[in-house]
């Protein structure tokens, strides 16, 4: 399928480049993947909002919740300087680098 145009002539590049059986929100309504992250791109945690109960993170330009997904990995915790990665059986702990 190259892809799909709607009435008017639009196309709509989400028809042939999103899996349509991954779901975009969670039951709790948060959002969970808006695209997906190249393989192998490294994961680069730019920012974090810690305000309980609704922390988030800035990941490779995307803000994610707890819970959420990026580059396959889901979101386990947000923390004051980390963010727990988890895929599979790896963890992945990514942190503020502090500024020299």
């Amino acid at each position: 399928m190259e892809g799909l145009s709607l009435a008017g002539g639009y196309d709509y590049p989400y028809l042939k480049e999103r899996d349509p059986f991954l779901a975009l929100v969670s039951k709790g309504g948060q959002i969970l993947i808006v695209e997906e992250e190249k393989e192998g791109a490294p994961l680069a945690l730019k920012g974090i909002i810690y305000s309980p109960p609704q922390n988030r993170a800035i990941i490779n330009e995307e803000v994610v919740g707890e819970g959420g997904v990026i580059a396959g990995y889901r979101v386990v915790s947000i923390e004051e300087n980390k963010v727990v990665l988890k895929r599979d059986n790896e963890e992945l702990i990514l942190k503020i680098e502090e500024e020299k």
